[in-house]
Protein backbone atom coordinates (compact mmCIF):
# COMPACT_ATOMS: atom_id res chain seq x y z
CA UNK A 1 0.00 0.00 0.00
CA UNK A 2 1.10 3.65 -1.17
CA UNK A 3 1.31 6.14 1.53
CA UNK A 4 0.08 9.93 0.65
CA UNK A 5 1.97 12.25 3.26
CA UNK A 6 0.36 15.15 3.91
CA UNK A 7 1.30 18.10 7.17
CA UNK A 8 -0.69 19.91 8.95
CA UNK A 9 -0.22 21.64 12.52
CA UNK A 10 -1.72 21.43 16.30
CA UNK A 11 0.28 24.01 17.77
CA UNK A 12 -2.12 26.09 18.83
CA UNK A 13 -6.20 26.10 18.90
CA UNK A 14 -7.34 27.39 15.73
CA UNK A 15 -4.63 25.08 14.21
CA UNK A 16 -6.37 22.77 16.04
CA UNK A 17 -9.29 23.14 14.49
CA UNK A 18 -7.94 24.11 10.96
CA UNK A 19 -6.47 20.31 10.89
CA UNK A 20 -9.51 18.94 11.76
CA UNK A 21 -11.30 21.03 9.11
CA UNK A 22 -8.20 19.42 6.07
CA UNK A 23 -8.76 16.05 7.38
CA UNK A 24 -12.46 15.96 7.08
CA UNK A 25 -11.98 17.82 3.70
CA UNK A 26 -10.15 14.65 3.20
CA UNK A 27 -12.29 12.20 3.95
CA UNK A 28 -14.99 13.44 2.30
CA UNK A 29 -12.27 13.41 -0.77
CA UNK A 30 -11.83 9.53 -0.18
CA UNK A 31 -15.78 8.37 0.13
CA UNK A 32 -16.64 11.00 -2.94
CA UNK A 33 -13.63 9.14 -5.07
CA UNK A 34 -13.17 5.64 -3.53
CA UNK A 35 -11.42 4.30 -6.63
CA UNK A 36 -8.98 7.21 -6.54
CA UNK A 37 -7.55 6.73 -3.33
CA UNK A 38 -7.47 2.72 -3.89
CA UNK A 39 -4.82 0.89 -2.18
CA UNK A 40 -3.38 4.39 -0.34
CA UNK A 41 -3.14 5.31 2.68
CA UNK A 42 -3.00 9.09 3.52
CA UNK A 43 -0.70 9.90 6.64
CA UNK A 44 -0.75 12.93 8.34
CA UNK A 45 2.20 14.33 9.73
CA UNK A 46 1.75 16.69 12.38
CA UNK A 47 4.50 19.63 12.29
CA UNK A 48 4.66 20.58 16.12
CA UNK A 49 4.59 16.91 17.54
CA UNK A 50 7.21 14.89 16.62
CA UNK A 51 5.72 11.56 15.34
CA UNK A 52 2.46 12.07 16.03
CA UNK A 53 0.13 10.68 12.92
CA UNK A 54 -3.02 10.25 11.66
CA UNK A 55 -3.08 7.13 9.20
CA UNK A 56 -6.02 7.19 7.06
CA UNK A 57 -6.94 3.84 5.26
CA UNK A 58 -9.95 1.24 5.78
CA UNK A 59 -9.68 3.74 9.31
CA UNK A 60 -8.08 6.70 10.62
CA UNK A 61 -5.57 6.18 13.19
CA UNK A 62 -3.62 8.22 15.30
CA UNK A 63 -0.19 6.69 16.00
CA UNK A 64 3.13 7.86 17.78
CA UNK A 65 5.86 6.59 16.36
CA UNK A 66 9.08 6.64 18.73
CA UNK A 67 12.07 5.12 18.94
CA UNK A 68 13.44 3.00 22.14
CA UNK A 69 16.94 1.14 22.87
CA UNK A 70 17.54 -2.37 23.06
CA UNK A 71 20.58 -2.62 24.30
CA UNK A 72 23.16 -1.87 21.71
CA UNK A 73 20.39 -0.59 19.10
CA UNK A 74 17.58 1.86 18.95
CA UNK A 75 14.39 0.07 17.43
CA UNK A 76 11.54 2.22 15.92
CA UNK A 77 8.17 1.78 17.59
CA UNK A 78 4.38 2.94 16.91
CA UNK A 79 2.33 2.67 19.20
CA UNK A 80 -1.91 3.64 18.79
CA UNK A 81 -3.27 6.00 19.98
CA UNK A 82 -7.06 5.85 19.22
CA UNK A 83 -9.23 6.58 16.26
CA UNK A 84 -10.53 9.99 14.51
CA UNK A 85 -12.92 11.25 15.11
CA UNK A 86 -13.61 9.63 18.75
CA UNK A 87 -9.65 10.86 19.39
CA UNK A 88 -9.68 14.63 18.41
CA UNK A 89 -6.80 16.64 16.81
CA UNK A 90 -5.97 18.49 19.99
CA UNK A 91 -6.57 15.48 22.42
CA UNK A 92 -4.25 13.27 20.20
CA UNK A 93 -1.40 15.86 20.93
CA UNK A 94 -2.22 16.12 24.62
CA UNK A 95 -1.89 12.09 24.61
CA UNK A 96 0.89 11.98 22.32
CA UNK A 97 3.18 14.76 24.28
CA UNK A 98 2.31 12.95 27.64
CA UNK A 99 3.18 9.83 25.82
CA UNK A 100 6.70 11.16 24.68
CA UNK A 101 7.28 12.31 28.47
CA UNK A 102 7.50 8.87 29.46
CA UNK A 103 9.25 7.80 26.25
CA UNK A 104 12.48 10.50 28.31
CA UNK A 105 12.05 9.16 31.14
CA UNK A 106 12.89 5.18 29.42
CA UNK A 107 9.21 4.38 29.83
CA UNK A 108 8.32 2.07 26.58
CA UNK A 109 4.81 2.54 26.27
CA UNK A 110 4.12 -0.18 23.93
CA UNK A 111 5.55 -2.78 26.82
CA UNK A 112 3.88 -1.44 29.44
CA UNK A 113 0.57 -2.03 27.78
CA UNK A 114 1.68 -4.85 26.83
CA UNK A 115 2.44 -6.36 30.65
CA UNK A 116 -1.36 -4.66 31.93
CA UNK A 117 -2.73 -6.88 28.99
CA UNK A 118 -0.60 -9.99 29.82
CA UNK A 119 -1.84 -8.77 33.45
CA UNK A 120 -5.92 -8.61 32.98
CA UNK A 121 -5.28 -11.80 31.07
CA UNK A 122 -3.60 -13.48 33.45
CA UNK A 123 -6.25 -12.47 36.01
CA UNK A 124 -8.93 -13.45 33.99
CA UNK A 125 -7.12 -16.58 33.44
CA UNK A 126 -6.64 -17.56 37.07
CA UNK A 127 -10.54 -16.92 37.76
CA UNK A 128 -11.44 -18.90 34.37
CA UNK A 129 -13.93 -21.74 35.85
CA UNK A 130 -14.76 -25.12 34.30
CA UNK A 131 -17.88 -23.82 33.24
CA UNK A 132 -16.00 -20.69 31.20
CA UNK A 133 -13.83 -23.06 29.90
CA UNK A 134 -16.03 -25.44 28.45
CA UNK A 135 -18.06 -22.48 27.27
CA UNK A 136 -15.10 -21.60 25.03
CA UNK A 137 -13.85 -25.01 24.09
CA UNK A 138 -16.91 -26.48 22.82
CA UNK A 139 -17.23 -23.70 20.41
CA UNK A 140 -13.33 -23.76 19.52
CA UNK A 141 -12.55 -25.17 15.50
CA UNK A 142 -11.29 -28.40 16.98
CA UNK A 143 -14.58 -28.94 18.28
CA UNK A 144 -17.00 -27.00 15.86
CA UNK A 145 -15.48 -28.68 12.85
CA UNK A 146 -16.19 -32.14 14.58
CA UNK A 147 -17.87 -34.78 11.93
CA UNK A 148 -20.25 -36.07 14.73
CA UNK A 149 -20.75 -32.56 15.97
CA UNK A 150 -20.88 -31.46 19.28
CA UNK A 151 -24.60 -32.53 20.83
CA UNK A 152 -22.85 -35.78 22.33
CA UNK A 153 -19.85 -34.19 24.22
CA UNK A 154 -21.96 -31.38 25.80
CA UNK A 155 -24.33 -33.46 27.13
CA UNK A 156 -22.02 -36.09 28.59
CA UNK A 157 -19.99 -32.44 30.19
CA UNK A 158 -23.39 -31.25 31.63
CA UNK A 159 -24.49 -34.56 32.86
CA UNK A 160 -21.96 -35.53 34.82
CA UNK A 161 -19.11 -33.44 34.76
CA UNK A 162 -19.99 -29.04 34.79
CA UNK A 163 -22.37 -29.94 37.93
CA UNK A 164 -19.54 -31.46 39.98
CA UNK A 165 -16.47 -29.03 39.09
CA UNK A 166 -18.15 -26.38 36.65
CA UNK A 167 -17.76 -23.63 39.43
CA UNK A 168 -13.91 -24.34 40.24
CA UNK A 169 -11.79 -22.24 38.73
CA UNK A 170 -9.71 -23.97 36.43
CA UNK A 171 -6.61 -24.27 38.14
CA UNK A 172 -7.51 -25.72 40.96
CA UNK A 173 -8.86 -29.08 39.53
CA UNK A 174 -7.13 -32.07 41.22
CA UNK A 175 -6.63 -35.71 40.39
CA UNK A 176 -9.00 -36.77 43.42
CA UNK A 177 -11.48 -34.73 41.15
CA UNK A 178 -11.00 -36.57 38.29
CA UNK A 179 -10.94 -39.46 39.66
CA UNK A 180 -14.46 -38.97 41.55
CA UNK A 181 -15.95 -38.27 38.56
CA UNK A 182 -14.71 -41.73 36.94
CA UNK A 183 -15.54 -43.21 39.38
CA UNK A 184 -19.24 -42.53 39.34
CA UNK A 185 -19.00 -42.48 35.63
CA UNK A 186 -17.62 -46.14 35.87
CA UNK A 187 -20.70 -47.20 37.55
CA UNK A 188 -22.35 -47.17 34.28
CA UNK A 189 -20.17 -48.76 32.01
CA UNK A 190 -15.99 -48.23 31.55
CA UNK A 191 -16.39 -47.37 28.35
CA UNK A 192 -18.33 -44.48 28.96
CA UNK A 193 -16.02 -43.37 31.58
CA UNK A 194 -13.04 -43.54 29.37
CA UNK A 195 -14.97 -41.56 26.50
CA UNK A 196 -15.23 -38.82 29.47
CA UNK A 197 -12.26 -39.15 30.31
CA UNK A 198 -10.60 -38.48 26.94
CA UNK A 199 -13.23 -35.12 26.58
CA UNK A 200 -12.08 -33.75 29.98
CA UNK A 201 -8.44 -34.40 28.70
CA UNK A 202 -9.33 -32.64 25.45
CA UNK A 203 -10.37 -29.70 27.15
CA UNK A 204 -7.91 -29.22 29.80
CA UNK A 205 -5.41 -29.62 26.84
CA UNK A 206 -7.57 -26.54 25.15
CA UNK A 207 -6.59 -24.59 28.56
CA UNK A 208 -3.23 -25.54 28.21
CA UNK A 209 -2.80 -24.26 24.90
CA UNK A 210 -4.70 -20.97 25.32
CA UNK A 211 -2.42 -20.47 29.10
CA UNK A 212 -5.03 -20.78 30.76
CA UNK A 213 -3.27 -23.38 32.90
CA UNK A 214 0.61 -24.19 33.02
CA UNK A 215 0.29 -28.34 32.76
CA UNK A 216 -2.00 -30.99 32.76
CA UNK A 217 -4.16 -32.26 35.96
CA UNK A 218 -2.63 -36.42 36.30
CA UNK A 219 -5.96 -38.33 34.96
CA UNK A 220 -7.14 -41.84 36.22
CA UNK A 221 -5.69 -44.92 34.13
CA UNK A 222 -8.10 -46.27 31.41
CA UNK A 223 -10.37 -48.55 32.46
CA UNK A 224 -10.25 -51.78 31.26
CA UNK A 225 -13.52 -51.90 28.14
CA UNK A 226 -16.11 -54.99 28.21
CA UNK A 227 -15.09 -57.33 25.11
CA UNK A 228 -16.09 -56.48 22.08
CA UNK A 229 -19.65 -57.11 21.46
CA UNK A 230 -20.68 -60.66 18.92
CA UNK A 231 -24.19 -60.53 19.27
CA UNK A 232 -25.71 -62.05 16.02
CA UNK A 233 -29.65 -62.71 15.66
CA UNK A 234 -30.49 -65.95 14.75
CA UNK A 235 -33.60 -66.36 11.81
CA UNK A 236 -35.93 -67.75 14.60
CA UNK A 237 -34.71 -64.07 16.51
CA UNK A 238 -35.37 -62.01 13.60
CA UNK A 239 -39.09 -63.88 13.37
CA UNK A 240 -39.34 -63.26 16.47
CA UNK A 241 -38.04 -59.53 16.81
CA UNK A 242 -40.66 -59.08 13.58
CA UNK A 243 -43.62 -60.27 15.67
CA UNK A 244 -42.64 -58.45 19.02
CA UNK A 245 -42.26 -54.91 17.21
CA UNK A 246 -45.92 -54.05 16.72
CA UNK A 247 -46.31 -54.90 20.15
CA UNK A 248 -43.27 -52.85 21.90
CA UNK A 249 -45.56 -49.42 20.17
CA UNK A 250 -42.54 -47.69 18.73
CA UNK A 251 -42.85 -44.82 16.92
CA UNK A 252 -43.27 -45.25 13.35
CA UNK A 253 -40.55 -43.99 12.06
CA UNK A 254 -37.99 -45.71 14.18
CA UNK A 255 -39.86 -49.45 13.51
CA UNK A 256 -39.16 -48.79 10.10
CA UNK A 257 -35.44 -47.50 10.32
CA UNK A 258 -34.91 -50.77 12.47
CA UNK A 259 -35.97 -52.88 9.74
CA UNK A 260 -34.18 -50.96 7.20
CA UNK A 261 -30.79 -51.27 9.25
CA UNK A 262 -31.11 -54.74 9.01
CA UNK A 263 -31.73 -55.07 5.45
CA UNK A 264 -28.96 -52.59 4.29
CA UNK A 265 -26.75 -53.79 7.05
CA UNK A 266 -25.60 -49.83 7.84
CA UNK A 267 -25.13 -47.98 10.46
CA UNK A 268 -27.77 -46.60 12.53
CA UNK A 269 -26.20 -43.08 12.40
CA UNK A 270 -25.37 -42.99 9.19
CA UNK A 271 -29.72 -43.58 8.35
CA UNK A 272 -30.29 -41.04 10.85
CA UNK A 273 -28.84 -38.46 9.47
CA UNK A 274 -29.75 -39.49 5.47
CA UNK A 275 -32.19 -37.31 3.87
CA UNK A 276 -34.22 -37.90 1.02
CA UNK A 277 -31.92 -36.54 -1.98
CA UNK A 278 -29.55 -39.17 -0.97
CA UNK A 279 -32.07 -41.57 -1.86
CA UNK A 280 -33.38 -42.78 -5.62
CA UNK A 281 -36.34 -44.86 -5.08
CA UNK A 282 -37.04 -45.26 -9.11
CA UNK A 283 -33.51 -46.87 -9.47
CA UNK A 284 -33.50 -48.39 -5.85
CA UNK A 285 -30.62 -47.23 -4.28
CA UNK A 286 -29.32 -45.46 -1.85
CA UNK A 287 -25.94 -42.97 -1.52
CA UNK A 288 -24.34 -42.53 1.89
CA UNK A 289 -22.48 -39.53 1.08
CA UNK A 290 -18.39 -39.55 3.03
CA UNK A 291 -19.65 -36.54 5.70
CA UNK A 292 -22.14 -38.71 7.07
CA UNK A 293 -20.36 -42.58 6.89
CA UNK A 294 -17.95 -43.24 9.77
CA UNK A 295 -14.95 -43.48 8.04
CA UNK A 296 -15.33 -41.15 5.82
CA UNK A 297 -16.13 -42.91 2.35
CA UNK A 298 -19.70 -42.93 0.63
CA UNK A 299 -20.83 -45.86 -0.72
CA UNK A 300 -24.02 -46.71 -3.10
CA UNK A 301 -26.38 -49.26 -1.39
CA UNK A 302 -28.65 -51.22 -3.94
CA UNK A 303 -31.90 -51.57 -2.45
CA UNK A 304 -33.21 -55.02 -2.31
CA UNK A 305 -37.30 -55.35 -2.62
CA UNK A 306 -37.68 -55.58 0.70
CA UNK A 307 -35.64 -52.59 1.15
CA UNK A 308 -37.43 -50.73 -1.46
CA UNK A 309 -40.59 -51.37 0.30
CA UNK A 310 -39.56 -49.62 3.62
CA UNK A 311 -38.19 -46.91 2.00
CA UNK A 312 -41.38 -46.11 0.14
CA UNK A 313 -43.03 -46.38 3.59
CA UNK A 314 -41.09 -44.01 5.18
CA UNK A 315 -41.68 -41.38 2.18
CA UNK A 316 -45.56 -42.12 2.27
CA UNK A 317 -45.33 -40.89 6.38
CA UNK A 318 -43.22 -38.10 5.73
CA UNK A 319 -42.69 -37.01 2.11
CA UNK A 320 -42.32 -33.20 2.56
CA UNK A 321 -39.48 -33.84 5.32
CA UNK A 322 -35.86 -33.32 4.54
CA UNK A 323 -34.54 -36.23 6.30
CA UNK A 324 -35.46 -40.13 5.40
CA UNK A 325 -35.78 -39.97 9.47
CA UNK A 326 -37.18 -36.79 10.88
CA UNK A 327 -38.06 -35.88 14.07
CA UNK A 328 -41.90 -35.50 15.44
CA UNK A 329 -42.50 -31.52 13.35
CA UNK A 330 -40.65 -33.45 10.44
CA UNK A 331 -38.74 -30.39 10.22
CA UNK A 332 -34.81 -31.42 10.72
CA UNK A 333 -33.47 -35.02 11.61
CA UNK A 334 -33.82 -37.24 14.34
CA UNK A 335 -31.86 -37.17 17.53
CA UNK A 336 -28.93 -39.90 16.89
CA UNK A 337 -29.46 -41.64 19.99
CA UNK A 338 -33.29 -42.04 20.02
CA UNK A 339 -33.49 -45.10 18.20
CA UNK A 340 -31.07 -46.99 20.37
CA UNK A 341 -32.83 -45.22 23.22
CA UNK A 342 -36.20 -46.51 22.51
CA UNK A 343 -35.12 -50.13 21.91
CA UNK A 344 -33.14 -49.84 25.21
CA UNK A 345 -35.87 -48.89 26.87
CA UNK A 346 -37.66 -51.75 25.78
CA UNK A 347 -35.42 -54.24 27.12
CA UNK A 348 -34.59 -53.11 30.70
CA UNK A 349 -36.68 -55.58 32.10
CA UNK A 350 -37.69 -52.94 35.28
CA UNK A 351 -39.98 -49.97 34.86
CA UNK A 352 -38.04 -46.68 35.33
CA UNK A 353 -40.12 -43.57 35.95
CA UNK A 354 -40.75 -41.31 33.28
CA UNK A 355 -40.37 -44.10 30.99
CA UNK A 356 -42.28 -46.56 28.90
CA UNK A 357 -43.91 -49.26 30.78
CA UNK A 358 -42.90 -51.85 27.32
CA UNK A 359 -39.77 -52.19 29.54
CA UNK A 360 -39.63 -56.21 28.54
CA UNK A 361 -41.24 -56.15 24.99
CA UNK A 362 -38.44 -56.40 22.70
CA UNK A 363 -36.11 -58.68 24.62
CA UNK A 364 -35.71 -61.99 22.45
CA UNK A 365 -34.62 -65.38 23.30
CA UNK A 366 -31.48 -64.69 22.80
CA UNK A 367 -31.37 -61.78 25.17
CA UNK A 368 -31.22 -58.47 24.72
CA UNK A 369 -29.66 -56.62 21.80
CA UNK A 370 -28.79 -53.39 20.11
CA UNK A 371 -29.15 -51.38 17.00
CA UNK A 372 -25.47 -52.22 16.02
CA UNK A 373 -26.31 -55.88 16.24
CA UNK A 374 -28.55 -55.78 13.26
CA UNK A 375 -25.88 -54.44 11.56
CA UNK A 376 -23.31 -58.06 12.68
CA UNK A 377 -26.78 -60.07 11.90
CA UNK A 378 -26.74 -58.91 8.37
CA UNK A 379 -22.68 -59.55 7.83
CA UNK A 380 -23.33 -62.88 9.61
CA UNK A 381 -26.44 -64.01 7.56
CA UNK A 382 -24.91 -63.14 4.00
CA UNK A 383 -21.88 -65.47 5.19
CA UNK A 384 -24.67 -68.07 5.73
CA UNK A 385 -25.63 -67.39 2.11
CA UNK A 386 -22.35 -68.11 0.80
CA UNK A 387 -21.59 -64.59 -0.18
CA UNK A 388 -17.89 -64.08 -0.12
CA UNK A 389 -16.52 -62.22 2.72
CA UNK A 390 -15.10 -59.51 0.18
CA UNK A 391 -18.54 -58.77 -0.62
CA UNK A 392 -19.86 -58.33 2.64
CA UNK A 393 -16.76 -55.82 4.20
CA UNK A 394 -18.07 -54.28 1.22
CA UNK A 395 -21.15 -53.88 1.68
CA UNK A 396 -20.46 -53.24 5.32
CA UNK A 397 -18.40 -50.20 3.57
CA UNK A 398 -15.03 -51.21 5.39
CA UNK A 399 -11.67 -50.17 3.50
CA UNK A 400 -10.39 -53.11 2.08
CA UNK A 401 -6.72 -53.92 3.03
CA UNK A 402 -3.23 -51.93 1.05
CA UNK A 403 -3.29 -55.02 -1.14
CA UNK A 404 -6.27 -55.68 -1.86
CA UNK A 405 -7.68 -51.81 -2.54
CA UNK A 406 -4.18 -51.62 -5.00
CA UNK A 407 -5.64 -54.49 -7.30
CA UNK A 408 -9.41 -54.64 -6.94
CA UNK A 409 -9.75 -50.72 -6.89
CA UNK A 410 -13.39 -50.79 -7.59
CA UNK A 411 -16.64 -51.70 -6.10
CA UNK A 412 -18.18 -54.96 -7.35
CA UNK A 413 -21.34 -53.54 -7.70
CA UNK A 414 -23.26 -56.37 -9.58
CA UNK A 415 -22.21 -58.65 -6.68
CA UNK A 416 -22.98 -56.69 -3.89
CA UNK A 417 -26.75 -55.94 -5.37
CA UNK A 418 -26.62 -59.42 -5.27
CA UNK A 419 -25.90 -60.21 -1.61
CA UNK A 420 -28.13 -57.08 -0.42
CA UNK A 421 -31.49 -58.75 -2.47
CA UNK A 422 -30.58 -62.53 -1.22
CA UNK A 423 -30.79 -60.94 2.33
CA UNK A 424 -33.80 -59.02 1.11
CA UNK A 425 -35.27 -62.29 0.36
CA UNK A 426 -34.72 -63.71 3.64
CA UNK A 427 -35.92 -60.94 5.88
CA UNK A 428 -39.37 -60.89 3.59
CA UNK A 429 -39.87 -64.56 4.37
CA UNK A 430 -39.41 -63.74 7.93
CA UNK A 431 -41.14 -60.63 7.99
CA UNK A 432 -44.07 -61.94 6.50
CA UNK A 433 -46.52 -64.70 7.65
CA UNK A 434 -43.81 -67.84 6.74
CA UNK A 435 -41.68 -66.46 9.09
CA UNK A 436 -42.77 -69.06 11.64
CA UNK A 437 -42.56 -71.92 9.51
CA UNK A 438 -38.61 -70.59 8.16
CA UNK A 439 -38.21 -70.43 12.38
CA UNK A 440 -39.19 -73.95 13.02
CA UNK A 441 -37.04 -74.71 9.83
CA UNK A 442 -34.03 -73.23 10.79
CA UNK A 443 -34.57 -74.59 14.36
CA UNK A 444 -34.88 -78.39 12.78
CA UNK A 445 -31.89 -77.94 10.46
CA UNK A 446 -29.60 -76.63 13.43
CA UNK A 447 -30.50 -80.01 15.77
CA UNK A 448 -29.02 -82.18 12.30
CA UNK A 449 -25.49 -83.72 12.60
CA UNK A 450 -23.10 -81.59 10.50
CA UNK A 451 -22.63 -83.69 7.76
CA UNK A 452 -26.86 -83.51 6.80
CA UNK A 453 -26.68 -79.98 7.97
CA UNK A 454 -28.26 -77.33 5.11
CA UNK A 455 -27.04 -73.43 5.08
CA UNK A 456 -29.39 -70.95 4.83
CA UNK A 457 -29.35 -70.94 0.67
CA UNK A 458 -30.78 -74.50 0.94
CA UNK A 459 -33.29 -73.70 3.54
CA UNK A 460 -34.94 -71.12 1.13
CA UNK A 461 -35.06 -73.08 -1.83
CA UNK A 462 -36.82 -75.70 0.28
CA UNK A 463 -39.15 -73.01 1.85
CA UNK A 464 -40.05 -72.08 -1.39
CA UNK A 465 -40.58 -75.31 -2.82
CA UNK A 466 -37.49 -75.56 -4.59
CA UNK A 467 -35.48 -78.33 -3.30
CA UNK A 468 -31.62 -78.15 -4.39
CA UNK A 469 -29.82 -80.25 -2.67
CA UNK A 470 -26.17 -79.60 -2.51
CA UNK A 471 -24.81 -82.21 -1.58
CA UNK A 472 -25.94 -85.96 -0.93
CA UNK A 473 -27.16 -86.94 1.86
CA UNK A 474 -26.03 -89.70 3.75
Amino acid sequence: MKDLRLVFSTGRASSAETATKAIEKHLAERRKDPEQFAGIRTVFTCDRTGGLELRIGVRAAWSLSYNVKSGAKWIKRRYVLGYYPALSVADARTQANALKNDIAQGIDPSQAKKEIADQRQKAIDEACTVTELFNQWICSPTMTSRKLGTDEPTRMMKKDVLPVIGKLVVKSVTPRHLASINNRVAERGNRTANILMALIRQMMGYALDQGIIEALPRFPSKLEENAPCDRVLSVPELVELFDKLPSAKLINTTELAIKIQLATACRIGELLRAKWTDVCLDAGEWVIPAENSKNGDPIKIFLSQYAQGLFKQLFDLRADAEYIVSNVTGDGAIDQKAVTKQVRDRQRGVQIAGRTKLFDTLILSGGTWTPHDLRRTAASSMQSLQINPYIIERCLNHRPDKITATYIPQDPELDMYEAWEAWGQVLAVADSAQGAELADLYEANAKQPITRRKRLTELMRQLKGNVVLLRKEA
